[in-house]
């Protein structure tokens, strides 16, 4: 249990209820927690939103590239088929529409980011 900071060893004070710890000072406080660099920081709305987003964005375009190949697998498969050919490019078509709406989100995204804050929206913490 030491080893993953959950005693202190040596502190003062006394504790009234499992859990909770009073300091020699009367501070129910110990220390001040801060996230790691990267992680979204609490109370910021407009930044946690602007993140989903990008994170959407990015899902959008693995999503847009894998129907894309999958309609040129279908496009491939159709053996002149008429009506297979026309599923295959509608699903091309729909696929790369989605990926228009996405990118249009995120725009919208980015210009309301931009007039709440009045900076561009972060980018994602490298992986």
């Amino acid at each position: 249990m030491d080893k993953l900071g959950l005693f202190v060893k040596g502190r003062q004070g006394s504790s009234s209820r499992p859990g909770s710890y009073t300091g020699t000072g009367g501070s129910s406080t110990i220390g001040t927690v801060t996230p790691p660099a990267g992680y979204i920081q609490p109370g910021n709305a407009a930044t946690t939103i602007a993140k989903v987003f990008d994170i959407l964005t990015l899902v959008a375009v693995i999503l847009t590239v894998g129907f894309i190949i999958y309609g040129g697998i279908k496009y491939v498969m159709s053996e002149g088929d008429a009506t297979k050919i026309k599923e295959a490019q509608s699903t091309i078509t729909y696929a790369i529409l989605g990926l228009v709406i996405a990118i249009a989100g995120r725009l919208v995204v980015s210009l309301a980011f931009n007039k709440l804050t009045g900076n561009n929206v972060p980018d994602l913490p490298s992986l």
